[in-house]
């Protein structure tokens, strides 16, 4: 049996990388400004997603699905206790979780977090 050499693919390059390999005679200033400028970059496509064809919020669309979730349920535990099922009490539990998830609960602050 014969061997054969497996090549193994070589990672890509960064665009940071390489825009940093081919600029030479930059001082150290502008290579921060570069780098600072595509860590930018990078935390923009990571709260960015392209569905449906068009490129939504990720922050955004996490809420809107949290939101029409909580409704969805919130809507069906109506319409069981207004149907008088024979066991309500667990429908009164669901609209409880959700109004205590969208209702932020007091909390007490130190006094230099009031001040400040």
């Amino acid at each position: 049996m014969e061997r054969k050499e497996i090549e193994i693919p070589r990672r890509k390059k960064s665009a940071l990388s390489e825009d940093l390999e081919n600029a030479v005679d930059i001082s150290q200033e502008e290579r921060k400004v570069r780098i600072h400028r595509y860590e930018i970059e990078n935390k923009q496509l990571t709260k960015s997603w392209t569905i449906c064809c068009s490129n939504s919020s990720s922050d955004a669309v996490k809420y809107f699905t949290s939101v029409g979730i909580s409704l969805l349920i919130l809507i069906f535990s109506f319409v069981q206790i207004i149907r008088n099922t024979s066991d309500s009490s667990i429908y009164y539990n669901f609209i409880s979780l959700i109004v205590g998830i969208f209702i932020k609960s007091p909390s007490l602050k130190d006094n230099n977090e009031v001040n400040n």
